[in-house]
């Protein structure tokens, strides 16, 4: 630690510089969200002094080691107040600083370089300031610029241009108003989007610009489409086993819905009104929601469901209910697994308050005997009522059955008591999960809406035909070496034999690339094949490790689609322990950009061109917590 936060959770630690591992390191968090905002390249453990400034100004921040700044980068988190710790230089529990620490400085303003330059004991100016970051956003066919200049304008706008490498006229121009980015903080700063529709691929320099006056350029190489992107591999209709195909009945106002072990009914309110699961009822009622204004509750009329289509693999229906001055609608999927998608809106239809919106999920008490929460992991036996704050995931069940709630965004969750958002509360009769959406008085003017897309699934979600113990899955015990094990033995027997003889059907293989986590093989693509040969040979399946969310920074894909991949807050996942495998550094990433393509199409490579028998995903499932707006997260979303 040289100087920040010592709060035990990483979410809490509002914000801490520190020394990993040789390595300048910076982190930040808002209370619920964290990110390593910066690693340094420059290792400062040489027995020297170093001078360190480091300004946050959101949404970027300066590094400055001795005077000279080192590095400008985007600051992913507001500074904001959290539950932290104390203050501390030097020292906390997970280490103390081995030196000496000096001059700690810490400003509330926005510091001017030239302050830096005069706290480093720097004789002259420091350099000037234009740094010009573009962000390729392939999937939205764009590329987001940022300048930000220590340059007084003498504009208002500046001129962004993309020109051939080769010389010639911009190809794209657009303009971007310049603006001090805080008072007195001798900083201007101009962004602008870049439509790239109809750009050919190649080498271009970027420019800015104010009155004709080049203030600062970098070259952008923008590519040629992958093959897997926009990839519909995976993508079909057929009903996969041991999955059955889904089941429709219409009975008066009521339209029922039957995938493998369960039936959802949908009657005239607008949401599911009975779930069957191993023939058990799940329900105690329907699912409710309840809208309260400042003359009282609101009486929403339903409508009985209306079927959008049918087909083995997938039911879609409407539903709505009205009011007075409101119209709820609501959209619904089932699919043959029996995951329920509702993307559902209460709309103003005049100018309107609201001050109360809670949905009420009632369950039978007998199934709701147990508690699954994430990402605030709660887990066993429900003993007493349950509240927390937003999170993505709650499971109710027994140790038969259960039904898992999931949203993957606290948007238009309007909420003065965030610690009430979730409720579990128990009854005689009911065990009651409570979603509370709004608890302040909201004002909406006609046309206006809140939107929510809520997901449940009734479990089990298929029939259990075989497992792990069946499939006899062993990992190869040399760590990082998969590829040798044909040349291993062990007690005197090729390995392969070896394990065949012991009972072994599949291997689980951890490495066959060079850019860690890559869904085909990069780099051995002659060894792995080979490899899955002679495992067949031995009557033995290959299921490579794959990881499924992290990005390497040498993967081929990382340079034009890290930006727009990565999760954000962005959070490195160092790799420098894997033997034979270079160090290099790996980010999370969301499955909600790009990356779903780019992971199911190298899947469907992996075992249709190289005859691989499955995949080992690691954390693929996680709807990690993302703010990135280039694959259109948002600032609360999952």
């Amino acid at each position: 630690m040289i100087f920040g936060d010592a709060a035990g959770l990483t979410i809490n630690r509002n914000w801490n510089l520190r020394i990993d591992r040789g390595k300048l390191r910076f982190e930040q968090a808002d209370g619920s969200r964290y990110g390593v905002i910066l690693t340094s390249a420059e290792r400062l453990d040489d027995h020297e002094w170093h001078h360190i400034a480091l300004i946050c100004e959101y949404p970027r921040y300066y590094l400055y080691i001795d005077g000279a700044r080192v590095e400008v980068g985007p600051l992913e988190l507001p500074i904001s107040k959290t539950k932290g710790g104390p203050r501390r230089i030097g020292g906390w529990f997970a280490g103390h600083f081995e030196g000496d620490i000096d001059e700690v400085w810490l400003w509330n303003r926005a510091v001017p370089e030239s302050v830096v330059a005069e706290h480093a004991g720097l004789a002259g100016p420091p350099e000037p300031l234009a740094v010009l970051t573009p962000k390729l956003n392939i999937s939205r066919a764009r590329v987001l610029v940022d300048l930000v200049t220590d340059s007084p304008p003498d504009a208002q706008t500046v001129t962004f241009s993309l020109t051939p490498a080769a010389g010639g006229d911009p190809v794209k121009t657009v303009r971007g108003a310049i603006e001090e980015t805080r008072p007195d903080a001798d900083r201007w700063n101009a962004s602008a989007i870049i439509p790239t529709m109809g750009l050919q691929p190649g080498d271009y320099r970027l420019t800015a610009a104010m009155h004709g006056r080049e203030i600062a350029a970098t070259a952008v190489n923008y590519p040629e489409p992958p093959g897997w992107f926009e990839s519909k591999a995976g993508a079909s209709d057929d009903v996969l086993t041991p999955f059955t195909r889904l089941v429709m009945a219409k009975t008066g106002k009521s339209v029922s819905v039957s995938p493998w072990g369960r039936t959802y009914t949908f009657g005239p309110g607008p949401f599911v009104s009975a779930i069957m699961s191993r023939d058990e009822p799940m329900l105690a009622g329907p699912i409710s929601l309840s809208v309260a204004t400042p003359e009282g509750g609101v009486s929403l009329q339903p409508a009985g469901p209306k079927i959008r289509g049918e087909s083995p693999a997938r039911v879609a229906l409407s539903q709505q209910a009205t009011a007075d001055a409101w119209r709820l609608t609501s959209l619904t999927e089932i699919e043959y697994d029996g995951l329920i998608r509702f993307d559902w809106s209460l709309r103003a239809t005049k100018a309107t308050q609201l001050t109360g919106l809670i949905f009420d999920i009632p369950l039978t008490p007998e199934h709701a005997k147990l508690i699954y929460t994430w990402e605030a992991v709660k887990s066993g036996a429900l003993t007493e009522d349950y509240s927390s704050a937003f999170q993505p995931i709650v499971w109710l069940g027994d140790e038969e059955r259960g039904l898992q709630w999931l949203c993957e965004s606290s948007c238009n969750w309007l909420l003065d008591d965030t610690s009430k958002a979730i409720q579990v509360l128990r009854q005689d009769d009911v065990t009651l999960l409570r979603l509370t959406l709004v608890d302040r008085e909201v004002s909406l003017d006609r046309g206006d809406e809140l939107t929510y897309t809520f997901g449940f699934h009734a479990t089990p979600s298929k029939p259990m035909t075989r497992t792990v113990w069946d499939e006899r899955i062993v990992r190869n015990p040399w760590y990082g070496f998969s590829l040798d094990i044909g040349g291993k033995e062990v007690d005197g027997k090729p390995a392969l034999e070896h394990f065949r003889d012991k009972g072994s059907r599949a291997m689980l293989m951890l490495r066959m690339w060079d850019a860690f986590s890559y869904p085909l093989p990069l780099g051995h693509e002659g060894e792995f094949r080979s490899f899955v040969e002679q495992c067949h040979d031995h009557e033995m399946k290959v299921v490579p490790y794959v990881g499924g969310f992290l990005l390497s920074e040498v993967a081929p894909e990382a340079p034009a689609f890290i930006d727009e991949m990565k999760k954000v807050p962005t959070v490195p996942y160092p790799i420098d322990r894997l033997p034979g495998l270079e160090s290099q550094m790996t980010h999370i990433v969301c499955q909600r950009s790009a990356w779903q393509d780019f992971l199911v199409d190298g899947i469907a490579h992996l075992i249709d061109d190289y005859d691989a028998d499955g995949v080992y995903l690691d954390s693929t499932s996680i709807p990690w917590a993302c703010d990135n707006p280039l694959h259109g997260c948002g600032a609360t979303s999952f």
